[in-house]
């Protein structure tokens, strides 16, 4: 009994210290705001999580592309918590107006890199709220 005791705390024991580990909770988001097919030059992108509290802010070049992110904090965790949570959104500006990229959440852990496309004349179907970029390549959701 008291073998078995001891194996069940050698086991148990390492999953319950706390491990520093870097979590992500935003992917590098890369790609192209156009509106009507003509580049936008400047556009702020801003990719937030509200678990980071952090938002970082990039914006466009002359061709209208861009490379944000990625969103990460260090954390002490255990495996016995579970699969973590991630939430990002993606905010665009321009000098007059402020277009919703896209936003995503769920359980586990974010794609670490994201290419889209963001066309600020027209929205794609994104749940209740427009949205104005969409994923493309292998990330592309049917």
């Amino acid at each position: 009994m008291r073998t078995l005791f001891v194996l069940v705390v050698g086991l148990t024991l390492p999953a319950c210290v706390p491990i520093p580990r870097r979590e992500y909770f935003a992917p590098t988001v890369s790609g192209t705001v156009v509106s009507a097919g003509v580049p936008v030059q400047n556009a702020e992108l801003h990719l937030s999580s509200p678990f980071t509290h952090k938002t970082a802010v990039v914006s466009t070049d002359s061709n209208g592309r861009f490379n944000v992110g990625p969103l990460r904090v260090w954390r002490l965790s255990t495996f016995l918590l579970g699969d973590p949570l991630y939430e990002y959104s993606l905010l665009i500006r321009t000098a007059s107006t402020e277009y919703p990229g896209l936003s995503e959440a769920g359980v586990g852990y974010s794609t670490p890199e994201l290419k889209i496309a963001c066309d600020l004349s027209k929205s794609v179907p994104s749940g209740q709220t427009p949205a104005y970029c969409a994923r493309i390549g292998n990330d592309a959701v049917p």
